[in-house]
């Protein structure tokens, strides 16, 4: 429209609509629209000078029943409010919003551990912190370091990046 990005859309690998970003006429944002697997709306994300100024959630015929002033809102209310219980939140113990979402929710965790993780002064009050000692690590020496530091019963997994999906193997530092 006179040049400029009106809209915006996303679709699923099967060609099915996913979301919608519309533009002001200058270009900036306005709102982002996310849609269901049906094609009904489910969230709508509102932006004020191109900075996000409130996240919509909307039941099954496009009504709001929720509204949060930002991501983090909403992500603490759906995790405290819709995580699937018999799923695991997993997450690495360094990320400090990771511990957050832990302390929000009621279901389980399996914390990530790195041998940076472990030598890190902070480690053992993470640890103590977290509803289960569940462990996911990197390799064996970090295994040993974990199982030195807290000290109690752990449940630990050890992974095998060679039998990860690609999208799980690739470290997040080489992402761009």
């Amino acid at each position: 429209k006179n040049g400029q990005l009106a809209e915006s859309s996303m679709m699923s690998t099967e060609g099915q609509l996913t979301s919608n970003r519309f533009f002001n006429d200058d270009g900036t944002k306005n709102r982002d629209e996310y849609y269901s697997q049906s094609g009904l709306g489910v969230l709508n994300v509102h932006y004020e000078d191109d900075k996000l100024s409130q996240v919509e959630l909307l039941n099954a015929v496009g009504m709001q029943v929720q509204a949060f002033d930002t991501i983090a809102d909403f992500t603490e209310w759906w995790v405290k409010n819709n995580f699937n219980e018999s799923g695991f939140l997993v997450g690495s113990i360094e990320n400090e919003q990771y511990r957050h979402l832990l302390s929000a929710m009621q279901g389980k965790s399996i914390a990530l551990v790195t041998g940076s993780a472990v030598a890190n002064d902070a480690f053992k009050s993470w640890a103590a912190a977290l509803p289960q000692q569940q462990y996911l690590v990197d390799n064996y020496e970090t295994e040993m370091k974990l199982i030195r530091q807290v000290n109690q019963p752990l449940n630990i997994s050890l992974l095998d990046p060679h039998n990860l999906p690609v999208t799980l193997g690739i470290p997040f530092a080489d992402a761009e």
